[in-house]
């Protein structure tokens, strides 16, 4: 899917809303969340039509470098394993 291949500032809600007509999976390139996260245990005030909160946007981010590491443990345990 070329959404992945796309530099971020170029993908569209067009191309999101792609990704849900295709019903794409969650894998190594994708990781679907069911809310945003917030340090309150309250809704982020996006729910409410309001930007969104800084923790809500920033905390994936951090996850990122640790997903990343986890996929290439996982692949490289993979490779050693078989």
């Amino acid at each position: 899917m070329t959404i992945f291949r796309a530099p971020i500032n170029t993908i569209t809600d067009k191309d999101i809303a792609q990704l849900c007509t295709d019903a794409v999976s969650e894998g190594l390139e994708l990781e679907l969340k069911s809310d945003l996260p917030s340090r309150s245990g309250q809704r982020d005030g996006w729910h409410a039509g309001q930007a969104f909160g800084d923790y809500a946007r920033n905390a994936p981010i951090g996850q990122i470098p640790c997903l990343v590491s986890m996929n290439l443990l996982g692949a490289c345990a993979k490779r050693f394993m078989t």
